[in-house]
Parts: C-alpha cells; structure tokens; sequence
C-alpha cells in the first residue's frame, strides 16, 4: 500500500465517516464469503461477474413461442428448473460463441450444479478431459490429444477453461472423426447387430443404442439435403431413388451423433439426478425439438428440458429482429450479427499472395467439423 502524506488533525464528521466505511466494508467481505466457492474461483481467474457491453449490442433474444425479447438472464433464471439445457450454436460464429460462454457463466453461479456436455469433445478423449480437468496434464497436452487447433481458442477453449476452474464436469459426448462413417459404410442395417462386431475398446466410442426415426427429423434432413431448385428439372424416379439412398446414409450418421449427445446426458442424469446438463451443440440437432431432444426424451422422458438455438434464417449486418418463420424453433431463439460480406472487389493476387492463401487454408479449422455436417 502506498504510504500516507501527512494531513492535518481529523475532524470527528470525517472519523465517523471513515468508521462508517469499514464497517460498510466489513460487511460486503461477509457477503463475499457466503458467496459460492464456484463463484469465487471464477472471480479470482476472470474478475467481476459483469455482463459485456460490447457483446450485447450484437445479439437479441426472443421466446420462441412469442417472439417476445427477453435478456440473456431471463434465460438465465429459466434454466434453474431444468434438467438440460441445450444451447444449439452455428460452429465458429464467434458473437454466438460469446453468449454460449457467458449464459454456461450464469449456470455455474448458480445453486444446482450443472456439467458441460459438447458435441466437439469425443467420447474416445474423455480420460485426456478429465486429465485437464485434474490438473495431470497442460493444456498443449490436451488439445493435442482431442485435436485442437487455433479456431478452438475462439469458439470452445473459454467454456472448457471456465468448466476447469470452476471444477465444472465436462462430458465428450461426440463420435471421432475417423469413427463417424463405420456404421454407414457397413453392409449392417441393424444397429444392434453392427455394434456387436466391435471389440470392447471401439464401442466405447459409440451410443450403446441408436434408432432412426422416420419422423419430421427425416424430413427435415430430406429437405436439408439435396433440395432442388427453382428453375431444376424434376428428377425421374431413378433420380429420387438413389437421391433418398444418400439422404438416409447421411441420416445414419446424424441419428448416431443425436443418440451419443442424448445418451451421454441421460448417463450424467441417471448417475446424479441433481446435475443438470448444459449441452453445447450444432443448432440443427436440436430445432423444432427434434433430433437430440427426441432421442434424449425417450431415454428420460420426464426430465424438463430447455432449448436455445440460433436462427437458420440467413440474414447479415445489424438486423436482430425476430422472424415470425422461427415461432417454435426453440424455447428461446438467438440472433447475432453477421459481418456483411465485403463489396469492393480485392486487387488481383500475386504470386506470394496465392502462396500465403494456400498456407492459410492448411489447419484453419477445428478438426472435428464435418463438412457435410446439418449442425
């Protein structure tokens, strides 16, 4: 502390003044100590539990059942009564990233305790998260071991850094990259059946059931998927055949990824009923309470869960206002700006210039994104 210059005599107002002051302090350090040790430990790391100013400006909330704005708190008290709560994002929208972070903050402080469950954390790399998580290993050492690379430390690493120090439980509950097409790419139809031919290592990899509903899920993929145009021609039969075999093998893998999310939370529930799940994943899986949430319900069926989900509706700049194509989408449905794509057209590249691009494109991207993923 910075010594004192010396003042003249104090005056009594002032010595009442200053008694008053530390006693006023006294009390707040009172009610910081009955203050949650979770709550606490995010403080020391992050400091003051403030909403960001600058993030708020670029996003809006709605009821998806209303259209109603609401504030990321209210979503906040919400999900106090609810067992899961799924947080459907656009990979590597950085705003819509932002405000996954700060509403799992808002879990965290709260009473109930709460495990992040994500979609780009595997189940083959759950002995390297709980290393992390312990303390065994650094943090180069985990996010080698699941993969990670530089478009990780803006999407998922500040979930995962505030699970740690909050002693958060973090659950992979996604499939690895090398195992998402065996199923597909098997002559098994039965999903019972195929798990059967793996050894016991390989099925730790994989939900211990999966069904594929032929529900709105299906169609929705259908339509996802292959959607013909305006000014296309009709296709023949031969066309819409082989058009719905390729649909239902990319719906393989989808219903598998639904069923490991589901059954990872439903595994968390049935071992401590208190926990509540909060589910980071791609917004597609969970729309119009399809995909995840059916095949979570059937597991659980009495469980309450709470969806929010970024808007499929294209749109760019600074336009949050709801769009009434989104009633149901989610409980409650997210908008964030987008940067408009630029309208100069960029000078013509040189040499070097196409070097650094092809440099740029190796490794960009989080290794776990599928390309041809609905998410």
């Amino acid at each position: 502390m910075i010594p004192q210059r010396p003042r003249p005599a104090v005056s009594p107002r002032s010595v009442r003044l200053w008694v008053g002051c530390s006693i006023l302090a006294g009390m707040l350090g009172t009610l910081t100590a009955c203050g949650s040790t979770r709550q606490a430990r995010i403080e020391s790391t992050f400091g003051d539990l403030v909403p960001n100013p600058a993030l708020a400006v670029s996003y809006r909330i709605y009821r998806g059942d209303t259209g109603e704005p609401v504030t990321l708190a209210d979503v906040a008290r919400d999900a106090q009564n609810a067992d899961v709560i799924a947080f459907g994002e656009h990979h590597h929208s950085p705003v819509c990233n932002a405000v996954s972070t700060e509403l799992f903050q808002e879990l965290v402080i709260q009473d109930r305790p709460v495990a992040l469950t994500m979609e780009f954390l595997t189940r083959d790399q759950q002995s390297s998260i709980d290393a992390y998580l312990a303390n065994e290993i650094d943090e180069p050492a985990f996010q080698e071991a699941a993969g990670k690379n530089r478009r990780y430390w803006l999407s998922h690493r500040p979930l995962v850094e505030l699970a740690r120090r909050a002693d958060v439980p973090v659950i992979g509950a996604g499939i690895a990259r090398d195992k998402w097409s065996l199923w597909r790419l098997s002559e098994i139809e039965d999903y019972s059946e195929w798990i059967e031919t793996l050894t016991d290592e390989e099925r730790r990899s994989f939900p211990r059931e999966c069904v594929r509903l032929r529900d709105e899920y299906w169609d929705a993929i259908k339509a996802f998927r292959h959607g013909a145009g305006d000014d296309e021609e009709e296709p023949t039969a031969e066309e819409l055949a082989e058009q719905e075999a390729q649909q239902w093998k990319f719906f393989t893998t989808q219903s598998l990824w639904d069923d490991s999310f589901a059954e990872a939370m439903a595994d968390a529930r049935d071992a401590d009923p208190s926990l509540r799940t909060y589910l980071v994943v791609g917004a597609f899986h969970i729309h119009d309470g399809l995909g995840t949430i059916t095949k979570y319900e059937r597991r659980r069926p009495d469980d309450r869960i709470l969806t929010i989900s970024m808007s499929s509706q294209g749109r760019e700049g600074y336009d949050l206002a709801f769009d009434r194509e989104d009633l149901g989408l989610a409980d409650y449905v997210l908008y964030t700006v987008v940067a408009p794509t630029p309208v100069a057209t960029a000078p013509a590249a040189t040499d070097d210039d196409e070097e650094d691009e092809d440099a740029d494109d190796e490794g960009d991207g989080d290794s776990d994104v599928d390309p041809d993923s609905t998410s």
